[in-house]
């Protein structure tokens, strides 16, 4: 695809509703249609019309040709040696892929990095080769709908120069509301199956905001820290109690629909948090139970969400949740007795779903504005034209340093960053008895370079604590020595780590979030949950 110097695509009008953009045809010498191309340029400069433009591939070259190995190495520490040995190695390699990556921003520069990974994929062919990424091709992140101009998250993230703030992500508008009453005061609080103070940004502000209000209502199913603070707890059905609507397939190389089924009745006075929803609005009244239903509807997708809603009320009426489950199987061809007993359906097997999303992506069928894999992100390039050039938001690729970047000397200050561990899921599973046996407690200690440890006059299992440069706040954890972390960072597993004025956990852990602070990403307005600084202090 061509693009003019002043960063605009070039293309040649509108056809059947779909904007057609313009390649430059070595074949034909000349600027075509995309779809007419027979050699397209990737490399160049060419005049059409009488704008000079580029390849998007020419951009890109122009680009990362700053990005030295040499550059990389005062950044990360790695020799430049090694970058190029890794670089050449993953390019001699097929297949190859880099992980692009599913988690909310950690740092400012977070899309950035995974754009990097995403072109790099595409350019080394992963997206459409066997045994690669079948996520990617052949679809497209659809973002939700803009929230209310008058919401909390809106308009605290417009304030912060959030990019896609009408999109409501940042959550952490909360806390001022609450606090000060910006934009304006809130006074209760609806949390559906949320811990914000385990894991919510800056935890220690969330216990005392919770407090200040005067309803806070909450649905889960377990005794977690933040459904301490509730005034109001509606328990749900736990996993094995509860039947399901019917959801496709997710994080599986294959297309389908799966459900839950009942496997015991509940043990105590629980709700599915469907007879929860339905129950709460039809006491509101009969306006409000079926705008609850067309609703639902809505988000199920339904072309007509008036008339699947009809549906849907009706049988829910007369045999709750599993009547839903009938509803949309019965709209998909899909036998419902199959369903239930097996409790999934595939409708397009591996082998079958990767030939038919190769072939779309070979024959410019994706979902993208041209049809075609894309190293431009025309979503990005709309937010560079309403809000002007960041490196946060190149709508091809640039470096952007994280803010922590040079406020961490190795000494006495590090940089804080987190991971998983394989025997855990989040922390929801941390005091789990069985995987905590699983688990050897190294992977819960403070991981700190040996020789730094050693200069600190700290041995492993002594107790340390870490100090947030940023807020003050402290958290304690166990050492664990190590040369597998930079002599700058100090490494803990974000799976572990509770406090709480009622709970009680058998195993030690960090308590992370307590030491991170209220930011947001200027691109979708993400925690970025390592732009941390700590000090290390022995105990």
């Amino acid at each position: 695809m061509l693009v003019a110097e002043d960063g605009t695509p070039l293309t040649a009008g509108t056809e059947e509703g779909k904007i057609k953009y313009l390649v430059w045809d070595l074949a034909r010498n000349k600027a075509v249609k995309h779809e007419e191309a027979v050699l397209p340029a990737l490399e160049g400069e060419f005049t059409v019309e009488g704008k000079r433009a580029k390849p998007v591939f020419q951009l890109l070259k122009e680009k990362v040709s700053q990005y030295t190995p040499e550059w990389a190495e005062k950044i990360t520490g790695i020799p430049a040696e090694t970058i190029r040995q890794v670089g050449v190695e993953f390019g001699k390699t097929r297949p190859a892929a880099v992980d692009c990556g599913w988690h909310d921003p950690k740092y400012k520069n977070s899309t950035m990095t995974w754009r990097a990974a995403a072109i790099l994929n595409a350019l080394v062919g992963s997206l459409v080769k066997d045994g690669i990424l079948i996520t990617g091709a052949g679809s497209t992140a659809s973002p939700p709908p803009d929230v209310s101009e008058d919401s909390v998250t809106r308009i605290w993230g417009a304030k912060q120069g959030v990019a896609m703030a009408s999109k409501g992500f940042t959550f952490q508008g909360f806390l001022d509301a609450i606090e000060k009453g910006e934009p304006y005061r809130i006074s209760t609080a609806f949390l559906f199956s949320v811990n914000l103070v385990l894991t919510g940004p800056d935890s220690r502000r969330w216990r005392e905001a919770l407090k200040k209000l005067e309803k806070v209502i909450a649905i889960d199913i377990y005794p977690n820290d933040t459904v301490l603070y509730a005034d109001i707890i509606l328990p749900e059905h736990a996993f094995l109690e509860r039947d399901d609507p019917l959801f496709g397939i997710a994080y599986a190389p294959v297309a389908g629909f799966h459900t839950r089924v009942a496997a015991v009745q509940p043990l105590y006075d629980t709700k599915h948090v469907i007879d929860i929803f339905a129950g709460i609005t039809k006491r509101l009244g009969e306006n409000y139970y079926n705008k609850f239903w067309v609703s639902f509807a809505k988000n199920l997708g339904a072309a007509d969400p008036q008339a699947m809603g009809a549906k849907l009320r009706e049988a829910y009426e007369k045999h709750g949740v599993r009547g839903i489950r009938m509803v949309q199987a019965q709209a998909r061809n899909i036998d419902p007795a199959k369903l239930e007993s097996e409790g999934l359906v595939v409708v397009k097997d591996a082998e079958t779903l990767r030939k038919e999303m190769v072939q779309r992506t070979l024959t410019g069928r994706l979902l993208t504005p041209t049809g075609r894999i894309e190293l431009f992100s025309f979503a990005l390039n709309s937010i560079k034209a309403r809000k002007g050039y960041q490196p946060y938001w190149d709508p091809i690729v640039a470096w952007a340093e994280p803010e922590v970047l040079g406020k961490a000397d190795g000494r006495t200050t590090f940089y804080l960053i987190y991971g998983r561990v394989p025997t855990m899921t989040h922390t929801s599973t941390a005091d789990e008895p069985f995987l905590s046996v699983l688990t050897p407690d190294f992977k819960r200690m403070a991981w700190i370079n040996r020789a730094v440890a050693e200069s600190l006059g700290i041995k492993k299992g002594d107790r340390i604590r870490l100090v947030s440069v940023e807020t003050g706040a402290a958290v304690e954890a166990v050492a664990f020595p190590t040369d597998l972390i930079r002599e700058d960072t100090i490494w803990v597993s974000s799976d572990f780590g509770h406090e709480s004025e009622a709970l009680r956990y058998k195993k030690f852990g960090v308590l992370y979030h307590m030491l991170t602070s209220i930011k947001a990403d200027p691109v979708a307005g993400g925690i970025m949950s390592q732009e941390v600084v700590v000090r290390v202090e022995k105990v």
